[in-house]
């Protein structure tokens, strides 16, 4: 024990080393000559021992709440990624189903002579696109929010889309079905009216006019055939007893065909002339 506090313990004067006797009453430095009771000096040693291991317990204490801290953070921080992570694969499932509807509508649209939809459509089919790339991590950036912005700016150019689509004439023709409304025809100055209005038109535009007219009598066909005649419908003719197919000098061509569906069906498809 002797040994170890003569280790331990330093002059408080000049922290020379004391050479301590536990036998004796008192101690002197024998470097600066002061005197020291071995009794305080002990207890003076005990008492820093005692300080020092509750400084190392309340620092294993702090030590250990920091740790706790830092894993608590790191929980949290993997929580958060996990949470975009799930957010940004969500929005990445809905962006590839957008651009894949986007992108059919962008073909029906160039396809059926409406290029300003069509490109709208194709602009959304790009952001939508381009949004599901960057949720796949496919595409890296910078900005988190840029996915979200990109998928905003396609949404919102889904208004102008649906106004266009709905003042078409290709994608919203006047008379679908139901009663057939003679008036709503856009080209019925170039065919003669059937006295029925019960029927289904599928195409009512200024290139093309596809209907079909219902509880027509065989012989009212007959007359209506001649009827398009009269109205110049006689070049490079084909006729038989049930369809007829002729073109006018204007460069409109009328094809139409007798069914005994519906009590007779007429179907008519009138074509405007070719740009």
């Amino acid at each position: 024990m002797a040994n170890n506090e003569n280790a331990q313990l330093m002059c408080g004067n000049c922290g020379g080393k004391l050479e301590i006797d536990p036998e004796k009453p008192t101690v002197v430095c024998s470097y600066c000559g002061s005197c020291f009771s071995v009794s305080d000096l002990l207890n003076e040693s005990e008492r820093l021992k005692i300080e020092r291991i509750r400084r190392d317990v309340e620092l294993g204490r702090q030590n250990l709440e920091l740790e706790r801290l830092r894993q608590a953070e790191t929980i949290r921080q993997d929580n958060i990624r996990k949470a975009e992570s799930a957010k940004l694969g969500t929005v990445g499932k809905i962006a590839i189903v957008l651009a894949v509807i986007s992108l059919l509508m962008c073909m029906s649209a160039f396809t059926q002579g409406e290029p300003l939809i069509g490109s709208i459509a194709a602009v959304q089919f790009i952001l939508f696109t381009i949004t599901f790339l960057i949720a796949k991590q496919v595409i890296p950036v910078k900005l988190k929010k840029l996915h979200t912005f990109l998928f905003a700016a396609a949404l919102i150019l889904e208004i102008p889309f649906s106004l266009l689509v709905s003042s078409s004439e290709v994608f919203n023709p006047p008379n679908s079905s139901g009663m057939i409304a003679w008036d709503e025809i856009v080209l019925s100055d170039r065919i003669p009216k059937l006295d029925s209005e019960s029927g289904y038109v599928s195409k009512n535009t200024k290139k093309e006019l596809m209907m079909n007219v219902y509880n027509v009598p065989l012989k009212r066909y007959y007359d209506f055939v001649e009827d398009c005649k009269a109205m110049g419908f006689t070049i490079i003719s084909k006729e038989d007893d049930k369809s007829y197919q002729a073109s006018a000098e204007d460069g409109y061509n009328i094809r139409i065909h007798y069914s005994v569906l519906h009590d007779g069906t007429v179907d008519i498809d009138l074509f405007a002339p070719k740009e």
